[in-house]
């Protein structure tokens, strides 16, 4: 059913350009009359009908091309009676990390899009709150390079908004933004590709090594009465043996401490007799060696004569400083008692 011939002549006089579609204002119309229940006698009621369909559709299906906006690349042009729609919103009062105040927007009439800039402040159009579709009637706007140029007084908001971009409006902000700061543009559409390695099964992680506890090995000091000295031995960090440390000296040989029927809490008193009077007696006794190689030192040579009797005593008889070089024993005598004389050097 084609609409009544003053609704055509009112959409003509107030919107001179684009030229509206007839076929979408036929269908519109018969939408309105048929599904909506308006009689087509009810101008009033029919104009505030169709005016509301046309602002809140997408100008690419209401509209006829190339008789709305000029060419993009127009210089030093004015623009008149032209209706468009907002399809991006973008900041550029600062940079794309800090926005603010004036926006840039793109605009189009259905089929041209143009840029298009705040050259003076429009309250109306706001970044996350103008929708987009939003409908703005051109009275009288100055094009420069291609950039519409907005006053307030120049445009007249029509609202309203689209639907379909609307959904959109947030990914084609997000594109927007990463195009500015030159980071690389993603598909919102692009699905992520499964990943064709197999995903890792559970880990088998074995338990850590249990450690030992120390286990004390007797040391024999060598000295009064020859009482051993417990140290301390960490099983885990192996032992040099040398064969001038294992000579004369039992094997060693590990034992589980878990065969070892002792308190490893005590494990610095395991053996009998050994106690804080043994750590004395030896440290007495590495008293008296240092003691014994200073004396050494002092001198040039030292004699140590061993009396091979019932009690072999060893004997360090140093040498005298006036003497500038050792000299030997003279031969004893016939005795009963035999004497056995030995040279030894300990100034190492």
């Amino acid at each position: 059913m084609p609409p009544p011939l003053r609704l055509v002549n009112w959409l003509k006089a107030t919107y001179q350009r684009p030229q509206i579609n007839p076929e979408w204002l036929e269908a519109c119309y018969e939408y309105i009359t048929t599904e909506l229940g308006v009689n087509s006698n009810d101008f009033e009621t029919l104009k505030s009908h169709v005016d509301e369909q046309f602002l809140q559709s997408s100008l690419t299906d209401s509209v006829l091309p190339n008789n709305g906006l000029p060419a993009p690349d127009s210089h030093d042009i004015r623009i008149k009676n032209t209706l468009c729609e907002v399809v991006a919103i973008t900041e550029i009062g600062h940079s794309a990390f800090s926005l603010k105040n004036m926006t840039a927007r793109t605009i189009r009439d259905g089929h041209k899009t143009m840029r298009a800039i705040e050259y003076r402040r429009i309250p109306e159009l706001e970044l996350g709150v103008t929708p987009l579709g939003l409908k703005i009637y051109l009275k009288d706007v100055n094009v420069r390079r291609g950039i519409i140029f907005l006053e307030p007084n120049g445009i007249k908001i029509k609202g309203y908004q689209t639907e379909e971009f609307e959904q959109n409006q947030d990914r084609d902000f997000v594109r927007g933004l990463r195009l500015r700061m030159r980071l690389p543009e993603e598909d919102p559409n692009e699905q992520r590709a499964p990943d064709p390695r197999p995903e890792p099964g559970p880990v088998n992680r074995a338990n850590p090594p249990v450690t030992q506890p120390a286990v004390s090995r007797p040391v024999t000091g060598g000295g009064t009465g020859g009482a051993p000295v417990q140290r301390p031995v960490n099983p885990s960090v192996p032992t040099r043996q040398t064969a001038s440390s294992t000579k004369g000296k039992a094997p060693v040989v590990d034992l589980d401490p878990q065969d070892l029927d002792v308190d490893f809490e005590d494990s610095y008193s395991i053996g009998d007799g050994i106690g804080d009077e043994t750590l004395d007696i030896d440290d007495a006794f590495l008293q008296e060696l240092e003691e014994a190689e200073q004396r050494a030192l002092m001198g040039e040579k030292g004699e140590v004569v061993i009396d091979s009797d019932e009690e072999i005593q060893p004997e360090i008889k140093p040498k005298s400083k006036a003497e500038p070089k050792s000299k030997p024993n003279p031969k004893p005598g016939p005795s009963k008692r035999m004497k056995v004389e030995e040279v030894i050097d300990i100034s190492d």
